[in-house]
């Protein structure tokens, strides 16, 4: 399950990397999508990783770290169905009104957290 959790990490580095690069261009295939693709795959998205950073947490470098990214990204995907598609939309479409200067920042927090991520998947689990 940890290679899971690093896979995560991999594909989260990813969109960090190209969020960081041109953020401009990942706004716009964003925005290209359907306003409710967009919001259950967002939905979608956190779930699904939620889950697996809870189920592989232990078998991760830094079980503590992955259970609480975890924890908070199932948390942020029931936020986001409590707020329902319009407010969602107008959120993302208020973000990519930003500078893109704003963006890198975000897209680099985006990087360091998402190579933490896929390292503690790699990594054996602490010893008990």
């Amino acid at each position: 399950m940890g290679y899971l959790v690093a896979v995560s990490g991999l594909l989260m580095l990813v969109m960090s990397v190209a969020a960081l690069l041109a953020p401009e261009k990942v706004g716009d295939v964003l925005l290209r999508w359907p306003v409710r693709r967009r919001f259950f795959f967002a939905f979608g998205l956190r779930l699904v990783l939620g889950v697996i950073f809870l189920l592989g947490a232990s078998d991760t470098r830094f079980p503590t770290f992955i259970s609480i990214i975890g924890t908070i990204t199932v948390i942020a995907a029931i936020v986001l169905l409590l707020l329902g598609q319009k407010k969602v939309d107008a959120f993302v479409r208020w973000w990519l009104r930003r500078n893109p200067a704003f963006m890198r920042i975000w897209a680099l927090v985006g990087v360091v957290l998402s190579v933490l991520i896929l390292y503690a998947g790699l990594g054996r689990p602490p010893l008990p």
